[in-house]
């Protein structure tokens, strides 16, 4: 369907750092821009992206249909993405003399663990979500609200050394990539929370797999724990594990993992990058603050804690575990991925 209104792009004049040229910029009119929205947004609803499955994934058999149940998915499904002619050639010939078998079979057996939501984890970026001032102190968080370029190129560069013009330069590209991500951001984002909140209300999900050109496996679906930090918090196991004093340290690993900045304000090793016993004696010292952490994230000094961790959202899934584990004792049942 065409617009039913005629607007002319817009074209606008910018100079490059540093150089007197001018580059001419097209962009659409607000009024085109605002329309065009609306029209994705309709077809997006139309035209959905492969998603988590809420029953288990049919088996990658001859590599021609996908794990999907719709004939529509399924052959839209390759079982190697991007690969070219001659990888072809060879798959279809490894698959037909059978020397693909246990990569298959590998690939077939993971794409039918089943997952569920974190629903603490979810209902923590639902609460940062509310407040830019939450969400935008939290790492790994994406980007959704333009704060617009602060930094303009000096006029008069003679005054400036060169690594003080090289880091203006970057500040403001830096400062041009967010506001173009933004856009993306709030529309994957709200895609991505409306994903959570209906995985959320089913009993268990999956998330279908395939290859890359070198071997390694991908989830097909656009939610999954391939993604940022605040998707992987949310993603765990349906099926878990009794936690028990003797494999407690695990999840100390976990947080410690998850943490991965400066150990302590004397010792600016990261934590992740600890030797195993002294990543299991950080969470011993700083137990009472993961703990907090996962009693009540909003606690402002919770909050100030996992919102710095390198992995802030699987860092919290983390404390989350370790305060159940402190709650309900030996036998508690852990789901998150370790």
């Amino acid at each position: 369907e065409l617009p039913d209104i005629v607007c002319f792009p817009k074209v606008e004049l910018e100079k490059k750092n540093g150089h007197k040229d001018e580059a001419r910029i097209v962009d659409f009119t607000p009024e085109i821009a605002e329309l065009l929205e609306q029209r994705i947004e309709l077809r997006g609803w139309l035209t959905p992206d492969f998603s988590p499955m809420t029953s288990p994934p049919n088996d990658w058999e001859d590599g021609t249909r996908g794990p999907y149940n719709l004939d529509e998915l399924a052959f839209r499904c390759a079982l190697v993405r991007n690969m070219r002619p001659p990888q072809k050639v060879a798959i279809d010939a490894a698959i037909a003399d059978g020397s693909m078998f246990e990569a298959l079979d590998a690939l077939n057996f993971l794409q039918k663990v089943p997952l569920s939501i974190n629903k603490y984890v979810l209902e923590a970026v639902l609460w940062a979500r509310e407040d830019p001032e939450r969400h935008e102190n939290i790492e790994g968080f994406p980007a959704l609200r333009d704060r617009g370029v602060t930094q303009e190129y000096p006029k008069d560069a003679s005054q400036y050394g060169r690594e003080e013009l090289a880091a203006i330069s970057r500040n403001i590209k830096h400062m041009k990539k967010r506001k173009d991500t933004v856009k993306s951001n709030l529309v994957t984002f709200e895609d991505d929370i409306r994903e959570a909140l209906g995985l959320l209300d089913v009993e268990q999900y999956y998330l279908p797999y395939n290859f890359d050109t070198r071997s390694r496996i991908y989830h097909l679906s656009k939610f999954g724990h391939h993604r940022h930090d605040p998707i992987r918090g949310m993603v765990q196991f349906k099926n878990g594990s009794p936690v028990t004093k003797d494999n407690v340290h695990h999840l100390k690993y976990k947080a410690a993992n998850t943490w991965g900045n400066a150990a302590s304000s004397t010792d600016d090793r990261k934590t992740d990058k600890l030797p195993m016993h002294e990543r299991w004696a950080w969470a011993d010292d700083n137990m009472e603050l993961l703990l907090l952490c996962g009693e009540d994230f909003t606690d402002p000094r919770a909050f100030a804690h996992w919102s710095k961790a390198a992995s802030a959202h699987q860092h919290l899934a983390a404390c989350r575990e370790l305060y159940n584990y402190h709650c309900f004792g030996e036998g508690y049942i852990c789901r998150l991925p370790i």
